[in-house]
Protein backbone atom coordinates (compact mmCIF):
# COMPACT_ATOMS: atom_id res chain seq x y z
CA UNK A 1 0.00 0.00 0.00
CA UNK A 2 1.13 3.61 -0.81
CA UNK A 3 1.52 6.17 1.71
CA UNK A 4 1.77 10.14 0.95
CA UNK A 5 3.45 11.92 3.03
CA UNK A 6 2.71 16.08 3.12
CA UNK A 7 5.97 18.12 4.87
CA UNK A 8 4.63 21.18 6.86
CA UNK A 9 7.37 23.84 6.63
CA UNK A 10 5.87 25.65 9.51
CA UNK A 11 7.98 25.53 13.17
CA UNK A 12 5.33 24.56 16.00
CA UNK A 13 6.09 24.61 19.70
CA UNK A 14 4.30 22.62 22.61
CA UNK A 15 3.32 23.94 25.85
CA UNK A 16 2.26 21.33 28.54
CA UNK A 17 0.34 23.18 31.42
CA UNK A 18 -0.98 21.13 34.35
CA UNK A 19 -4.29 21.37 34.16
CA UNK A 20 -5.16 23.01 37.56
CA UNK A 21 -3.31 25.71 35.70
CA UNK A 22 -5.57 26.17 32.74
CA UNK A 23 -7.43 29.07 34.01
CA UNK A 24 -3.89 31.25 33.62
CA UNK A 25 -4.12 30.26 29.84
CA UNK A 26 -7.60 30.76 29.18
CA UNK A 27 -7.66 34.21 27.41
CA UNK A 28 -4.73 33.24 25.28
CA UNK A 29 -5.94 30.27 24.20
CA UNK A 30 -9.33 31.70 23.56
CA UNK A 31 -8.14 34.33 21.31
CA UNK A 32 -5.80 32.22 19.56
CA UNK A 33 -8.93 29.91 18.51
CA UNK A 34 -10.99 33.41 17.55
CA UNK A 35 -8.62 34.32 15.30
CA UNK A 36 -8.59 30.45 14.09
CA UNK A 37 -12.54 31.08 13.38
CA UNK A 38 -11.78 34.27 11.71
CA UNK A 39 -9.36 32.40 9.55
CA UNK A 40 -11.85 29.75 8.77
CA UNK A 41 -14.11 32.66 7.60
CA UNK A 42 -17.53 33.40 8.15
CA UNK A 43 -19.60 32.22 5.30
CA UNK A 44 -20.72 29.38 6.94
CA UNK A 45 -22.40 31.46 9.20
CA UNK A 46 -24.11 33.58 6.81
CA UNK A 47 -26.40 30.67 5.59
CA UNK A 48 -25.33 29.05 2.57
CA UNK A 49 -28.06 26.45 2.77
CA UNK A 50 -25.84 23.72 4.56
CA UNK A 51 -27.75 23.93 7.47
CA UNK A 52 -31.56 24.61 8.13
CA UNK A 53 -32.36 27.81 10.21
CA UNK A 54 -33.26 25.86 12.82
CA UNK A 55 -29.91 24.94 13.30
CA UNK A 56 -28.31 28.23 12.94
CA UNK A 57 -30.41 29.25 15.91
CA UNK A 58 -29.70 26.03 17.84
CA UNK A 59 -25.73 27.48 17.57
CA UNK A 60 -26.92 30.91 18.46
CA UNK A 61 -28.91 30.02 21.40
CA UNK A 62 -26.06 27.25 23.08
CA UNK A 63 -23.06 30.09 22.63
CA UNK A 64 -25.24 32.72 24.47
CA UNK A 65 -25.69 30.04 27.28
CA UNK A 66 -21.96 29.98 27.55
CA UNK A 67 -22.01 33.77 27.42
CA UNK A 68 -19.53 33.92 24.73
CA UNK A 69 -21.61 35.57 22.17
CA UNK A 70 -18.64 38.57 21.98
CA UNK A 71 -14.72 38.51 22.12
CA UNK A 72 -13.30 38.71 25.72
CA UNK A 73 -10.66 41.56 25.75
CA UNK A 74 -6.99 40.67 24.94
CA UNK A 75 -5.10 40.51 28.82
CA UNK A 76 -8.63 40.67 30.51
CA UNK A 77 -7.13 37.52 32.99
CA UNK A 78 -4.32 39.48 33.43
CA UNK A 79 -6.02 42.70 35.31
CA UNK A 80 -6.28 42.79 38.86
CA UNK A 81 -9.56 44.07 38.27
CA UNK A 82 -10.65 41.28 36.51
CA UNK A 83 -13.21 38.75 37.94
CA UNK A 84 -10.72 36.31 36.50
CA UNK A 85 -8.33 36.99 39.28
CA UNK A 86 -5.13 38.53 39.13
CA UNK A 87 -1.77 36.46 38.83
CA UNK A 88 -0.88 37.83 42.41
CA UNK A 89 -3.48 35.89 44.14
CA UNK A 90 -3.78 32.99 42.31
CA UNK A 91 -6.58 31.01 42.63
CA UNK A 92 -5.61 27.31 42.94
CA UNK A 93 -3.66 27.26 46.58
CA UNK A 94 -0.01 26.59 47.29
CA UNK A 95 2.81 26.56 44.64
CA UNK A 96 4.16 23.91 43.66
CA UNK A 97 8.12 24.21 44.16
CA UNK A 98 10.46 26.78 42.16
CA UNK A 99 10.84 26.85 38.67
CA UNK A 100 15.15 26.46 37.97
CA UNK A 101 17.36 28.46 35.31
CA UNK A 102 15.24 28.81 31.75
CA UNK A 103 15.95 29.76 28.36
CA UNK A 104 12.56 30.19 26.77
CA UNK A 105 10.38 32.98 28.21
CA UNK A 106 12.49 32.91 31.32
CA UNK A 107 10.69 29.78 31.90
CA UNK A 108 11.92 25.92 32.58
CA UNK A 109 12.11 24.02 28.76
CA UNK A 110 12.39 19.94 28.43
CA UNK A 111 12.42 17.94 25.66
CA UNK A 112 10.05 15.43 25.20
CA UNK A 113 9.19 11.95 22.57
CA UNK A 114 6.48 10.53 20.75
CA UNK A 115 6.20 8.45 23.87
CA UNK A 116 6.05 12.40 25.20
CA UNK A 117 9.44 12.32 26.52
CA UNK A 118 12.86 12.85 24.47
CA UNK A 119 16.30 11.74 23.84
CA UNK A 120 18.20 15.28 24.97
CA UNK A 121 18.97 17.27 21.40
CA UNK A 122 20.71 20.23 21.09
CA UNK A 123 18.58 23.09 19.87
CA UNK A 124 20.25 25.24 16.96
CA UNK A 125 17.60 27.33 16.76
CA UNK A 126 16.62 28.07 20.35
CA UNK A 127 13.31 29.62 21.57
CA UNK A 128 13.90 34.09 22.24
CA UNK A 129 12.91 35.20 25.58
CA UNK A 130 10.23 37.46 26.42
CA UNK A 131 12.43 40.94 25.54
CA UNK A 132 13.04 39.25 22.26
CA UNK A 133 10.08 38.37 20.78
CA UNK A 134 8.61 40.66 18.53
CA UNK A 135 12.18 40.94 17.25
CA UNK A 136 12.64 37.38 16.63
CA UNK A 137 9.22 37.05 14.61
CA UNK A 138 10.29 40.27 12.67
CA UNK A 139 13.62 38.18 11.84
CA UNK A 140 12.13 35.02 11.12
CA UNK A 141 9.29 36.40 8.76
CA UNK A 142 12.02 38.66 7.00
CA UNK A 143 14.57 35.94 6.51
CA UNK A 144 12.46 33.14 5.45
CA UNK A 145 9.90 34.78 3.30
CA UNK A 146 6.18 34.27 3.05
CA UNK A 147 4.96 30.94 3.85
CA UNK A 148 2.09 29.29 2.97
CA UNK A 149 -1.32 29.42 5.58
CA UNK A 150 -0.72 27.41 8.07
CA UNK A 151 -3.86 25.43 9.11
CA UNK A 152 -2.32 23.11 11.84
CA UNK A 153 -3.17 23.60 15.72
CA UNK A 154 -3.61 20.68 18.49
CA UNK A 155 -5.17 21.64 22.03
CA UNK A 156 -5.88 18.71 24.12
CA UNK A 157 -6.86 17.89 27.60
CA UNK A 158 -6.44 15.12 29.92
CA UNK A 159 -7.67 14.73 33.36
CA UNK A 160 -4.02 15.83 34.30
CA UNK A 161 -2.93 18.03 31.66
CA UNK A 162 -3.59 20.38 28.50
CA UNK A 163 -1.25 20.31 25.68
CA UNK A 164 -1.00 23.16 23.15
CA UNK A 165 0.31 22.82 20.00
CA UNK A 166 0.68 25.95 17.48
CA UNK A 167 2.55 27.87 15.14
CA UNK A 168 6.27 28.97 17.08
CA UNK A 169 5.57 32.69 16.21
CA UNK A 170 1.83 31.95 17.65
CA UNK A 171 3.17 30.94 20.65
CA UNK A 172 5.40 33.64 21.26
CA UNK A 173 3.12 36.18 20.56
CA UNK A 174 0.27 34.96 22.83
CA UNK A 175 1.45 33.16 25.39
CA UNK A 176 4.25 34.82 26.84
CA UNK A 177 2.74 36.92 29.13
CA UNK A 178 0.79 33.77 30.88
CA UNK A 179 4.81 31.79 30.82
CA UNK A 180 6.39 35.11 32.24
CA UNK A 181 3.29 35.13 35.47
CA UNK A 182 3.76 31.10 35.86
CA UNK A 183 7.62 31.76 36.29
CA UNK A 184 7.13 34.74 38.73
CA UNK A 185 4.43 32.22 40.66
CA UNK A 186 7.12 29.65 40.80
CA UNK A 187 5.18 27.20 38.95
CA UNK A 188 6.98 24.40 37.68
CA UNK A 189 4.22 21.91 36.23
CA UNK A 190 4.18 24.26 33.08
CA UNK A 191 6.66 23.22 30.26
CA UNK A 192 7.11 25.19 27.28
CA UNK A 193 9.27 22.54 25.63
CA UNK A 194 12.85 24.01 23.72
CA UNK A 195 12.93 22.36 20.44
CA UNK A 196 11.01 23.44 17.26
CA UNK A 197 8.96 20.93 15.35
CA UNK A 198 7.42 20.48 12.18
CA UNK A 199 4.39 18.29 11.50
CA UNK A 200 4.94 15.16 9.10
CA UNK A 201 0.97 14.36 7.82
CA UNK A 202 0.90 10.83 6.91
CA UNK A 203 -2.33 9.62 4.69
CA UNK A 204 -1.94 5.79 4.32
CA UNK A 205 -6.05 5.23 2.83
CA UNK A 206 -6.90 3.84 6.01
CA UNK A 207 -6.92 0.32 6.69
CA UNK A 208 -7.21 -1.93 9.39
CA UNK A 209 -2.95 -2.31 9.67
CA UNK A 210 -2.19 1.80 9.23
CA UNK A 211 -0.81 2.08 12.25
CA UNK A 212 1.63 -0.92 12.03
CA UNK A 213 2.57 1.12 9.12
CA UNK A 214 3.42 4.05 10.38
CA UNK A 215 5.13 2.56 13.16
CA UNK A 216 7.42 0.58 10.24
CA UNK A 217 7.66 4.25 8.41
CA UNK A 218 9.29 5.74 11.43
CA UNK A 219 10.80 3.21 13.17
CA UNK A 220 14.24 4.47 10.79
CA UNK A 221 14.03 7.74 12.64
CA UNK A 222 13.49 5.56 16.13
CA UNK A 223 17.07 3.86 15.29
CA UNK A 224 18.71 7.01 14.44
CA UNK A 225 17.89 8.91 18.16
CA UNK A 226 15.00 11.18 16.15
CA UNK A 227 12.52 12.40 18.61
CA UNK A 228 9.01 11.81 17.62
CA UNK A 229 5.94 13.25 18.52
CA UNK A 230 2.57 10.61 17.27
CA UNK A 231 -1.00 12.35 16.99
CA UNK A 232 -3.60 10.56 15.70
CA UNK A 233 -6.84 12.75 13.62
CA UNK A 234 -10.38 11.42 12.42
CA UNK A 235 -8.35 12.51 8.92
CA UNK A 236 -4.96 11.43 9.16
CA UNK A 237 -1.80 10.90 11.15
CA UNK A 238 0.66 13.36 12.38
CA UNK A 239 4.28 12.29 13.18
CA UNK A 240 6.04 15.78 14.58
CA UNK A 241 9.81 15.93 13.87
CA UNK A 242 12.23 18.18 15.66
CA UNK A 243 12.52 21.36 13.16
CA UNK A 244 16.51 21.20 12.91
CA UNK A 245 16.46 17.70 11.91
CA UNK A 246 14.51 17.70 9.27
CA UNK A 247 16.80 17.26 6.53
CA UNK A 248 18.12 14.32 8.50
CA UNK A 249 14.54 12.80 8.34
CA UNK A 250 14.44 13.07 4.45
CA UNK A 251 17.65 11.60 3.79
CA UNK A 252 16.84 8.57 6.12
CA UNK A 253 13.44 8.27 4.88
CA UNK A 254 14.78 8.16 1.12
CA UNK A 255 17.04 4.96 2.08
CA UNK A 256 13.69 3.29 2.90
CA UNK A 257 11.38 3.89 0.00
CA UNK A 258 10.87 7.72 0.12
CA UNK A 259 10.56 9.44 -2.62
CA UNK A 260 9.32 12.93 -3.82
CA UNK A 261 6.26 13.55 -6.15
CA UNK A 262 6.42 16.54 -8.02
CA UNK A 263 3.25 16.07 -9.18
CA UNK A 264 1.30 16.15 -5.87
CA UNK A 265 4.36 18.38 -3.92
CA UNK A 266 4.46 15.49 -1.21
CA UNK A 267 6.31 12.34 -0.31
CA UNK A 268 5.31 8.95 -0.91
CA UNK A 269 6.27 5.94 0.53
CA UNK A 270 5.62 2.33 -0.69
CA UNK A 271 5.34 -0.15 2.57
CA UNK A 272 5.56 -3.60 1.04
CA UNK A 273 5.26 -5.53 3.99
CA UNK A 274 2.37 -8.29 5.11
CA UNK A 275 0.27 -7.28 8.08
CA UNK A 276 0.35 -10.96 9.16
CA UNK A 277 4.01 -11.47 9.95
CA UNK A 278 4.21 -10.49 13.30
CA UNK A 279 6.20 -8.16 15.10
CA UNK A 280 7.72 -10.26 17.43
CA UNK A 281 9.48 -11.35 14.18
CA UNK A 282 11.67 -8.12 14.55
CA UNK A 283 14.26 -8.33 16.95
CA UNK A 284 14.75 -4.46 17.28
CA UNK A 285 10.79 -4.11 18.16
CA UNK A 286 11.55 -7.12 20.93
CA UNK A 287 14.50 -4.83 22.24
CA UNK A 288 12.16 -1.31 21.98
CA UNK A 289 9.25 -3.54 24.22
CA UNK A 290 11.96 -5.32 26.53
CA UNK A 291 13.72 -1.93 27.12
CA UNK A 292 10.10 0.09 28.18
CA UNK A 293 9.04 -2.28 29.86
CA UNK A 294 12.62 -2.42 32.20
CA UNK A 295 12.33 1.38 32.60
CA UNK A 296 8.22 0.59 34.00
CA UNK A 297 9.30 -1.83 36.43
CA UNK A 298 11.98 0.59 37.86
CA UNK A 299 9.63 3.12 38.27
CA UNK A 300 7.01 1.50 39.07
CA UNK A 301 4.43 2.54 36.64
CA UNK A 302 1.75 0.43 34.56
CA UNK A 303 -0.43 1.06 31.62
CA UNK A 304 -4.07 1.21 32.73
CA UNK A 305 -7.15 0.59 30.36
CA UNK A 306 -9.99 3.16 31.98
CA UNK A 307 -12.81 1.19 30.69
CA UNK A 308 -15.32 3.49 31.98
CA UNK A 309 -14.14 6.30 29.91
CA UNK A 310 -15.97 5.84 26.49
CA UNK A 311 -14.62 8.27 23.50
CA UNK A 312 -15.02 9.14 19.88
CA UNK A 313 -12.75 10.14 17.85
CA UNK A 314 -14.58 12.21 14.95
CA UNK A 315 -14.06 15.17 12.84
CA UNK A 316 -16.44 18.25 11.80
CA UNK A 317 -18.09 18.21 8.39
CA UNK A 318 -15.97 20.64 5.90
CA UNK A 319 -18.78 23.52 5.93
CA UNK A 320 -18.76 23.74 9.91
CA UNK A 321 -15.32 24.05 10.26
CA UNK A 322 -15.39 27.90 11.93
CA UNK A 323 -18.81 26.76 13.51
CA UNK A 324 -17.01 23.99 15.70
CA UNK A 325 -14.02 25.96 16.65
CA UNK A 326 -16.31 28.38 17.58
CA UNK A 327 -18.05 25.79 20.01
CA UNK A 328 -14.74 24.56 21.36
CA UNK A 329 -13.86 28.06 22.29
CA UNK A 330 -17.00 28.27 24.14
CA UNK A 331 -17.15 25.35 26.28
CA UNK A 332 -13.10 26.03 26.75
CA UNK A 333 -14.63 29.55 28.30
CA UNK A 334 -17.04 28.35 30.34
CA UNK A 335 -14.68 25.58 31.64
CA UNK A 336 -17.32 22.95 30.30
CA UNK A 337 -14.29 20.59 29.10
CA UNK A 338 -14.27 17.09 30.20
CA UNK A 339 -11.64 14.94 31.13
CA UNK A 340 -10.67 13.87 27.87
CA UNK A 341 -11.05 16.40 25.23
CA UNK A 342 -9.31 17.89 22.16
CA UNK A 343 -9.64 20.39 18.36
CA UNK A 344 -7.01 19.13 15.98
CA UNK A 345 -7.06 21.00 12.74
CA UNK A 346 -5.18 19.46 10.03
CA UNK A 347 -5.57 21.73 6.88
CA UNK A 348 -7.83 24.46 6.23
CA UNK A 349 -11.37 22.11 5.91
CA UNK A 350 -10.37 19.32 8.40
CA UNK A 351 -10.90 20.10 12.17
CA UNK A 352 -10.93 16.61 14.20
CA UNK A 353 -12.37 16.15 17.96
CA UNK A 354 -11.65 13.86 20.75
CA UNK A 355 -15.14 13.53 22.67
CA UNK A 356 -17.58 11.75 25.04
CA UNK A 357 -19.10 9.25 23.93
CA UNK A 358 -22.18 10.08 25.40
CA UNK A 359 -24.28 11.69 23.28
CA UNK A 360 -25.83 13.62 26.43
CA UNK A 361 -22.48 14.83 26.97
CA UNK A 362 -21.60 16.09 23.43
CA UNK A 363 -25.24 17.73 23.40
CA UNK A 364 -24.24 19.84 25.99
CA UNK A 365 -21.24 20.55 24.39
CA UNK A 366 -22.76 21.82 21.22
CA UNK A 367 -21.26 18.76 19.36
CA UNK A 368 -24.60 16.99 18.69
CA UNK A 369 -23.61 13.98 16.42
CA UNK A 370 -25.49 15.81 13.11
CA UNK A 371 -22.71 17.91 13.45
CA UNK A 372 -19.97 15.68 13.26
CA UNK A 373 -18.33 12.54 10.51
CA UNK A 374 -17.82 9.37 11.38
CA UNK A 375 -20.11 6.46 13.20
CA UNK A 376 -20.60 6.86 17.00
CA UNK A 377 -20.60 3.51 17.75
CA UNK A 378 -16.57 3.49 17.09
CA UNK A 379 -16.10 3.85 20.41
CA UNK A 380 -12.09 3.82 21.80
CA UNK A 381 -11.21 3.59 25.33
CA UNK A 382 -7.74 5.25 26.53
CA UNK A 383 -5.00 3.38 27.93
CA UNK A 384 -2.94 5.75 29.87
CA UNK A 385 0.50 5.61 30.89
CA UNK A 386 1.90 8.21 33.63
CA UNK A 387 5.01 9.76 33.00
CA UNK A 388 6.08 12.05 35.63
CA UNK A 389 8.51 9.43 37.44
CA UNK A 390 10.60 8.96 34.02
CA UNK A 391 13.53 10.47 33.87
CA UNK A 392 13.27 13.32 30.91
CA UNK A 393 15.61 11.46 28.45
CA UNK A 394 13.40 8.49 28.26
CA UNK A 395 12.35 7.79 25.09
CA UNK A 396 9.86 4.63 22.66
CA UNK A 397 7.47 4.57 25.44
CA UNK A 398 4.34 4.91 22.87
CA UNK A 399 6.18 2.79 20.40
CA UNK A 400 7.17 0.12 22.95
CA UNK A 401 3.70 0.08 24.48
CA UNK A 402 2.25 -0.12 20.49
CA UNK A 403 4.77 -3.03 19.93
CA UNK A 404 3.88 -4.94 22.59
CA UNK A 405 -0.21 -4.55 21.70
CA UNK A 406 0.87 -5.93 18.41
CA UNK A 407 3.48 -8.54 18.99
CA UNK A 408 0.83 -9.75 21.92
CA UNK A 409 -1.86 -9.97 19.38
CA UNK A 410 -0.06 -11.78 16.97
CA UNK A 411 0.42 -14.21 19.88
CA UNK A 412 -2.82 -15.23 20.88
CA UNK A 413 -4.92 -17.68 19.11
CA UNK A 414 -8.18 -16.47 17.10
CA UNK A 415 -7.19 -12.57 17.60
CA UNK A 416 -8.55 -10.38 15.43
CA UNK A 417 -5.45 -8.38 13.64
CA UNK A 418 -4.69 -5.90 13.09
CA UNK A 419 -6.95 -3.55 14.87
CA UNK A 420 -7.12 0.26 14.60
CA UNK A 421 -4.65 1.93 17.17
CA UNK A 422 -4.78 5.88 17.38
CA UNK A 423 -2.02 8.09 19.82
CA UNK A 424 -2.57 11.26 21.97
CA UNK A 425 0.40 12.04 22.84
CA UNK A 426 0.90 14.38 25.77
CA UNK A 427 4.39 15.41 27.99
CA UNK A 428 3.39 14.17 30.96
CA UNK A 429 1.28 10.70 30.37
CA UNK A 430 1.51 8.88 27.10
CA UNK A 431 -2.29 7.54 25.85
CA UNK A 432 -3.17 5.02 23.40
CA UNK A 433 -6.91 4.75 22.28
CA UNK A 434 -8.19 1.24 21.41
CA UNK A 435 -11.70 -0.12 19.94
CA UNK A 436 -13.78 -0.74 22.91
CA UNK A 437 -14.35 -4.03 21.46
CA UNK A 438 -10.52 -4.99 21.81
CA UNK A 439 -10.37 -3.63 25.35
CA UNK A 440 -10.62 -7.25 26.59
CA UNK A 441 -7.68 -8.41 24.58
CA UNK A 442 -5.48 -5.76 25.21
CA UNK A 443 -6.11 -6.35 28.91
CA UNK A 444 -5.14 -9.81 28.49
CA UNK A 445 -2.00 -8.68 26.46
CA UNK A 446 -0.67 -6.11 29.18
CA UNK A 447 -2.34 -8.13 32.22
CA UNK A 448 0.33 -11.02 30.90
CA UNK A 449 3.57 -9.03 30.92
CA UNK A 450 5.76 -10.53 33.35
CA UNK A 451 7.55 -7.73 35.24
CA UNK A 452 9.72 -9.79 37.28
CA UNK A 453 11.29 -11.58 34.61
CA UNK A 454 12.38 -8.29 32.66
Amino acid sequence: MTSEVQINPTKLSILSINRSRYWIFKSAILEFLYAEVDKAGGNEFEGSGSESDEDEDELEDRLSFLNLTSKPQRNSLYDSSSSSASFSTPRRGKKHGSVSSMSSFNLETKEIDNSSKRHSVTNTNPAPTASNTARSDSNESDSEGPEAPNYFFHIAFTPIECTIICATTVMHRLFKEPLKACQELNYNDVTLVEQQFVNLQIDSGGGSDNNYRILQLTKPLSENNISLFFLSSHFSDIVLIPHHLEDKVVSILTQSNFEFNDLSGSYIINNNFNPIVAPSHDESSKGLEDRVFKLFKDSNIKPCIDKNVSLLLTGSRSNDVAATILKAAANLAANNIPDYFAITRTSQNEVSLILPRSSKKRSKMGFQSRFLIGSTQDIINPVTIDLQKLPLDSTGIVAGVASKIFTGINSLPGSDYPFELNFLSMARSAILMIPKENVELVNEILSSIDYDNL
